[in-house]
C-alpha cells in the first residue's frame, strides 16, 4: 500500500493525477449546475471553490432530512441534509461520479422534487 502511495503521490504521477482531478470536477461541476439552472428556480447555491461537493438551497417545501431518506430509500441517492450543519432546506450534493452516474443521479433527484412539489400541489 505504502509503495502505491508513493508511486501515486511522486513527481511525476502526482500532475497527472491532479489534472485528470480538475477535469473531471470542472466537467461535472458544469453538468450540475446546468441542470440546476434549469430547473426554474428550484435550487440557489454558489459554486464551490475547490472539492467535488455542492451545497444547495432547494426551494420545495419539505425538510431535509426526510427529504434525504426518501431519497435514500424510494430512489437510491445519497445526499447529505442540511439539517446535519442547522440549515434545514439546504442539501450537499456530490458531483464527484462518472458523469453518466451523475447525470442518472440528478434525473432521479428531479423527479424526486417533481414528486413533492406534485404532494404539495394536491394537498393545497
Amino acid at each position: 500500500m505504502d509503495t502505491l502511495a508513493r508511486l501515486a503521490l511522486g513527481p511525476a504521477t502526482r500532475p497527472k493525477i491532479l489534472e485528470r482531478t480538475r477535469k473531471i470536477l470542472t466537467e461535472n461541476f458544469a453538468l450540475l449546475s446546468n441542470w440546476m439552472d434549469g430547473q426554474e428556480g428550484r435550487f440557489s447555491y454558489r459554486p464551490p471553490e475547490a472539492g467535488a461537493i455542492c451545497y444547495t438551497r432547494y426551494r420545495p417545501s419539505i425538510n431535509s432530512t426526510e427529504f434525504a431518506e426518501t431519497l435514500r430509500t424510494e430512489m437510491d441517492l445519497l445526499v447529505v441534509p442540511g439539517d446535519h450543519f442547522g440549515m434545514d432546506h439546504y442539501l450537499r450534493l456530490g458531483f464527484g461520479p462518472p458523469a453518466t452516474e451523475l447525470e442518472e443521479a440528478l434525473g432521479r433527484l428531479g423527479a424526486a422534487f417533481d414528486a413533492v412539489e406534485q404532494r404539495s400541489r394536491c394537498l393545497a
